[in-house]
C-alpha cells in the first residue's frame, strides 16, 4: 500500500512530458535535476488532527488526479485551438505586408512624379525660390535639348541637383526597416485612402491621362471638321445661290437672244424688199431709162450693198452671247461636286471619329479620377516643400548661388525702378481713339497751356513736326533726336523722340504719343520707361483704343490718377466693293488707279516695280515713301503727293505710312496682305491692317472720306473682316534691363564662374534674358539686336555700361564697321572720324539708291555716337552733316528718275511666292475658300458680269 501510494505521488509531482501549454508554446522534458533537488515531504497523521492516514491519502490521490485530468483537458483544448492561432498570425503577417507593399507602391508613385511630372519639378524650384520655369525638364539629367541655349550651363545643374536628391528623398519616405517616415505618414494615407496603393488601379489612373489627351485631339480634329463643314455648307447654300442667279439671268439672256434675233430678222426682211412702185407718168419713166442708159457711173453690186445693210442691222440690233455665262455655270455646277464630294468625306470622318470615341470607355471615371487629382494637387504642395527643404539642407551653397544669379534677373515690380517719379501722385490722361479723330490735337492744346511741356514721339518726323508746331506759336522748344539737338536758349517745351526721355527733369504737362507701341517686341520698353519714370503732373497719354487697359493697369500699380478721354473719327472709311485686279497672277492691275491713291507694298523692289508700271500705264506720276529712305527725303515726298500742282498725284509706300505723316490720301490699296518680316512670312494682322487703312480720308483734306482696297480679290474679304473687327487689348507692355541690371548680373555670374566666357556682354545678355522673371502685365523686349553688336565689341576693351549704350545705338549690319571703329578709337582715348566709305556718287541703279541710303545711315550713326560718347569732334560733324545733305541730293535725284535705273522684278511673283509660303504654314487655318464669291475660280471676278447684258 505503500508503495502504490508513493508511486501514485511521484506520478503526480512529475511534470506531463511533451505537452502543450495554453499559449501555444511547447513544453520540455522534466528536469531530473529539479525533480531530486525538491524536498520530500512525509505526511503522518499528526499533521491534519482528526484524519486518519489513509483517508488523507485518498483525498490527496483524487486531488492528483484531477488536477491531472484538467491539465489533460486543457491540453487537448490548446491542440484543437492551434490552427485558429496560427491562421490569425498568418493573416496579420499578410495585411502587414500588403501594407508595407501599399506603402511602397505609393513611394515609387511619388517618385515616378518627382521624376516625370513638370508640374513637380516647378513647384519645388519655387519652394528654393528659384526660377526655373523655363528649363527643359528630361529624366536624363545629362540630357541636354538645347545646348546652344544661354541657359544650358544653370538648368544642367538644377536637373543634376534635382534628380540626384530624388533617391536619398525617397530612402527618407520609406524610413528605417522600411516603415514610412512619420513627417511623410499624412501624405502617404491621403494618396493610399485615394487608390494609389493599388498598382493595377496607378496603371488606370495613368491611363487616364493619355486616354483624356487623345480623346481631346480627336474632339478637337472632329470640331475642327465640323466647323470646316459647316463653313462648307454655308459656303454650299450661297453658291446655290449664285447658280440660281446665274441660270436666271441665262435665261433672261435666252429670252433677249429670242427677242432680239426676232428683230434682226424682221429688219431683214423689211430690208431685203423691194420699194413700193410709184404711179409715175409716161414721161418720168422715159426720162429714168434715158438717164440710165446714159449716166456715166458704176452700177453699184446689188449683193455688197445687201450685205452692208445686214451688217448695220446686226451693229444696231445686238444678241448677247451666252458662251462666257455658260461656262462660268458650268464651272460653278463643277466646283459645287467637287465641293459636295468634300462634305461627304468630312461628314463621314466626323462620324467615324465620334463612334471610335463612343465605343473607348475611359480607364476609370471621370469622378474618381478627378478626385483623385484634387488629392495629388494638395499632396504636391507638401511632398515637395519636404524635397526642397532635403536639397536645401545637402546643397546649401549652390542653392544660395541659383537665389543671387534670380534676384539680380527679377523684372517683376518695374514700377520701383523710377523712385523719383513715385514722389508725386500723377495724372495720367488716356486719349484714345482711331486715326484722324483729334485726339494728338487735344494732348497738344494742353501743351501749349503748360509752363513746362515735353513731346514724345516714335518717329524724328513727328518731333520736328511738333517742335515746328510749337515753335510758330511762339514757344520756345527744344529739339532732341538721337542725331540732332537744338537747344533754343529759355526753351520752356522740348520735342524728342521716345528713346530721348531723361526721367531726371520734371514737367507739368507730356505728351507720349502712339502709345500702342507699347507692346512692340523691340521699342516697346521705351514707352513704359517713359510712362513709369517721367516726373510730370500730367501725361497724356495718345493713342488706339487697344492700350487703354494696359494703360490703366501701368496707372494702378504707379499710384497714379488715371482718366479717359475717348475718341471717334471724324470722316467715313468704307471697305471697296471690288479689288484693283481681274487676274491677281497677271500684272497691269494698276492701270485702274486713280488720283490720290497709296499702293502699300513691304518691298523697296515690289515698291518701284508698282511705280514703274503705274508711271508706263497712266499718265500719273508717283512718289515713294519707305522705312530705309532718310527722313527728310520721306517728308519731301510726303509734301510733294499733298500739294495739288506737284503732279504728283499716286503715292506708292511700305507701311512706314502708318504713323508720323499727315497725307491726302483718298484710297488705300493693298497690293498683298502678306509680308516678310525678316524671319518669315507674316499675314498683316488686324492692328495693321486698321493702322494703315486709316490713313486714307483726312478732315480739312481734298478727300475727307477714306476707302480701302487691294489688288487681289482674294485679299478683299479678310480686308473687310479686319475692318470690322474690333482690335484686340493690349495684354502686355515692353520691358528691357536697366544698366544696373546688366552690371549686377554680370558681377554675380562672373563670381561664381559658370562659364569661362562669361563676363562678355553679349553672353551676359543672352543669360540675363534666358533668367529673367517677368510677371504680370510686362514681357521682354527682343534684343536680337543688341546680342549681335555686343558679339561685335566683344574684344574691344570698353566699360561694360559704355558697350550697353553701343547696344542701343542706331547700327545695322552694313554700319557696323561704323560702330567698330568708333568703340575702337574711344577705347584707345582717341577721336573717331567718319571712314572715306562714306562719299556719296549718282545712283545709276537701284542698289546705287540703296547704297545712298546706307550712307546716309552712315552718317546718322556716326552722329548719335557723337551725341552719346562726348566730346565730340565738331570738324568731322560738320563734315557728316554735310555728306549728309549730298546723299539726300543724289536721293532725291534717283527718285525723280527711277525710269532710268535698271529694275528686274515682278510683284505679283514676289506677291504669289509669299502667299504660297504662308499657306504652307498655315494651312489649317480655314477652309481654302476665303471670298464670298468662291467656289469657282477666282480669276473672273464681277465685272464680267456687266458686259453680258449689254
Amino acid at each position: 500500500m505503500l508503495r502504490s501510494f508513493t508511486s501514485l505521488r511521484r506520478e503526480v509531482r512529475q511534470p506531463i512530458v511533451s505537452s502543450v501549454s495554453r499559449n501555444g508554446a511547447r513544453l520540455g522534458k522534466p528536469n531530473p535535476m529539479r525533480i531530486r533537488q525538491r524536498p520530500t515531504r512525509h505526511f503522518s497523521a499528526s499533521n491534519k488532527p482528526g484524519i486518519s492516514p489513509r483517508e488523507e491519502h485518498e483525498r490527496r490521490v483524487a486531488a492528483a488526479q484531477a488536477l491531472a485530468e484538467e491539465r489533460r483537458r486543457n491540453n487537448r483544448h490548446d491542440q484543437e485551438k492551434l490552427p485558429q492561432i496560427q491562421q490569425q498570425k498568418a493573416e496579420a503577417r499578410r495585411l502587414e505586408k500588403q501594407k508595407k507593399h501599399r506603402e511602397h507602391t505609393v513611394v515609387s508613385a511619388v517618385s515616378h512624379w518627382l521624376a516625370k511630372d513638370t508640374s513637380f519639378f516647378a513647384t519645388t524650384m519655387d519652394a528654393l525660390n528659384i526660377n526655373a520655369q523655363s528649363a527643359p525638364l528630361s529624366t536624363d539629367p545629362e540630357a541636354t535639348s538645347n545646348k546652344n541655349h544661354p541657359m544650358q550651363i544653370l538648368w544642367v545643374q538644377y536637373k543634376q541637383l534635382y534628380y540626384e536628391s530624388i533617391p536619398a528623398f525617397r530612402e527618407q519616405m520609406e524610413g528605417t526597416a522600411r516603415k514610412i517616415n512619420f513627417d511623410f505618414a499624412e501624405d502617404i494615407k491621403a494618396l493610399e485612402e485615394a487608390g494609389f496603393g493599388d498598382p493595377a488601379w496607378g496603371k488606370k489612373y495613368r491611363q487616364v491621362r493619355g486616354y483624356r489627351v487623345r480623346n481631346q485631339d480627336m474632339t478637337r480634329h472632329r470640331e475642327k471638321i465640323e466647323s470646316e463643314l459647316q463653313g462648307q455648307r454655308q459656303l454650299m447654300q450661297k453658291a446655290k445661290t449664285e447658280l440660281a442667279r446665274l441660270r436666271q439671268e441665262l435665261e433672261m439672256i435666252h429670252e433677249t437672244q429670242k427677242r432680239r434675233l426676232l428683230q434682226q430678222k424682221e429688219a431683214i426682211r423689211e430690208a431685203s424688199a423691194p420699194p413700193p412702185k410709184k404711179d409715175e407718168s409716161f414721161f418720168s419713166q422715159a426720162l429714168a431709162m434715158m438717164s440710165d442708159i446714159f449716166s456715166s457711173k458704176e452700177e453699184v453690186d446689188e449683193d455688197t450693198a445687201r450685205s452692208k445693210r445686214l451688217e448695220e442691222i446686226k451693229a444696231r440690233i445686238k444678241i448677247p452671247k451666252t458662251s462666257r455665262m455658260e461656262n462660268r455655270i458650268s464651272r460653278k455646277v463643277a466646283a459645287l461636286e467637287q465641293l459636295q464630294s468634300e462634305i461627304d468625306l468630312a461628314a463621314a470622318e466626323a462620324k467615324r471619329i465620334k463612334n471610335r470615341q463612343n465605343r473607348r470607355p475611359p480607364p476609370m471615371p471621370d469622378t474618381e479620377y478627378d478626385t483623385a487629382n484634387k488629392i495629388v494637387e494638395q499632396v504636391r504642395s507638401s511632398i515637395c516643400g519636404k524635397l526642397a527643404e532635403h536639397i536645401r539642407q545637402r546643397h546649401e551653397k549652390l542653392i544660395l548661388q541659383f537665389q543671387t544669379l534670380d534676384s539680380k534677373t527679377d523684372l517683376t515690380k518695374p514700377h520701383e525702378w523710377y523712385s523719383y517719379a513715385r514722389l508725386d501722385r500723377r495724372k495720367i490722361v488716356f486719349h484714345g481713339g482711331p486715326t484722324n479723330s483729334g485726339k494728338t490735337y487735344s494732348a497738344l492744346q494742353r501743351l501749349k497751356e503748360a509752363k513746362q511741356g515735353l513731346y514724345l514721339g516714335p518717329l524724328r518726323l513727328l518731333a520736328a513736326e511738333i517742335y515746328e508746331t510749337l515753335t510758330e506759336d511762339g514757344i520756345y522748344t527744344n529739339l532732341f533726336t538721337g542725331q540732332e539737338r537744338r537747344d533754343i536758349p529759355f526753351a520752356t517745351h522740348a520735342s524728342a523722340t521716345v528713346e530721348m526721355c531723361s526721367t531726371e527733369d520734371e514737367y507739368d504737362v507730356v505728351v507720349l504719343d502712339e502709345i500702342q507701341m507699347i507692346a512692340d517686341d523691340s521699342r516697346g520698353a521705351a514707352w513704359t520707361k517713359a510712362l513709369m519714370g517721367l516726373r510730370s503732373k500730367e501725361i497724356h497719354v495718345c493713342g488706339g483704343w487697344e492700350a487703354k487697359d494696359i494703360v490703366q493697369k501701368i496707372a494702378k500699380a504707379c499710384g497714379d490718377e488715371f482718366e479717359v478721354h475717348k475718341y471717334e473719327r471724324f470722316s467715313k472709311l468704307d471697305v471697296g466693293d471690288q479689288s484693283l485686279a481681274v487676274d491677281p497672277t497677271k500684272e497691269g492691275a494698276y492701270k485702274n488707279v486713280c488720283a490720290g491713291d497709296c499702293v502699300v507694298a513691304f518691298s523697296r523692289n515690289d515698291i518701284f516695280a508698282i511705280k514703274r508700271e503705274i508711271e508706263t500705264t497712266t499718265n500719273y506720276k508717283c512718289c515713294v515713301i519707305y522705312g530705309k529712305l532718310p527722313p527728310q527725303t520721306r517728308a519731301d515726298q510726303a509734301r510733294l503727293f499733298n500739294d495739288p500742282d506737284s503732279g504728283y498725284d499716286i503715292l506708292v509706300a511700305s507701311d512706314a505710312i502708318g504713323m508720323g505723316l499727315n497725307l491726302n490720301i483718298r484710297r488705300i490699296v493693298f497690293n498683298s496682305i502678306f509680308k516678310f518680316n525678316g524671319e518669315e512670312v507674316i499675314r498683316l494682322s488686324h492692328s495693321d491692317i486698321k493702322q494703315i487703312s486709316g490713313r486714307a480720308g483726312r478732315r480739312n483734306s481734298p478727300y475727307p472720306n477714306g476707302e480701302v482696297s487691294c489688288r487681289d480679290p482674294r485679299d478683299l474679304q479678310y480686308i473687310r473682316r479686319c475692318m470690322l473687327t474690333e482690335i484686340e487689348p493690349i495684354e502686355k507692355a515692353g520691358l528691357l534691363p536697366t544698366t544696373a541690371h546688366i552690371e549686377l548680373f554680370s558681377e554675380a555670374l562672373g563670381a561664381y564662374n559658370l562659364d569661362d566666357d562669361d563676363s562678355a556682354l553679349h553672353n551676359v545678355l543672352r543669360q540675363f534674358s534666358a533668367m529673367a522673371t517677368v510677371r504680370g502685365d510686362f514681357f521682354l523686349c527682343r534684343q536680337t539686336e543688341m546680342k549681335t553688336i555686343a558679339k561685335r565689341l566683344k574684344d574691344i576693351p570698353l566699360l561694360l555700361t559704355d558697350k550697353y549704350t553701343l547696344c542701343l545705338s542706331p547700327t545695322n549690319e552694313n554700319s557696323m564697321k561704323i560702330l567698330e571703329n568708333f568703340a575702337t578709337k574711344y577705347a584707345q582715348g582717341q577721336v573717331s572720324g567718319l571712314p572715306s566709305r562714306s562719299v556719296p556718287k549718282k545712283a545709276k541703279s537701284f542698289d546705287d539708291l540703296s547704297y545712298l541710303c546706307g550712307l546716309y545711315a552712315d552718317a546718322d550713326l556716326f552722329l548719335w555716337l557723337q551725341m552719346k560718347f562726348p566730346p565730340s569732334n565738331a570738324v568731322e560733324a560738320q563734315t557728316a552733316l554735310g555728306r549728309k545733305e549730298k546723299t539726300l541730293e543724289f536721293i532725291n535725284e534717283a527718285l525723280a528718275n527711277t525710269e532710268r535705273l535698271k529694275l528686274k522684278h515682278s510683284y505679283v511673283r514676289q506677291a504669289t511666292r509669299h502667299r504660297a509660303a504662308w499657306e504652307a504654314e498655315n494651312s489649317d487655318d480655314g477652309t481654302g475658300f476665303d471670298n464670298d464669291d468662291s467656289v469657282e475660280d477666282i480669276v473672273y471676278s464681277q465685272r464680267e458680269d456687266d458686259s453680258v447684258y449689254m
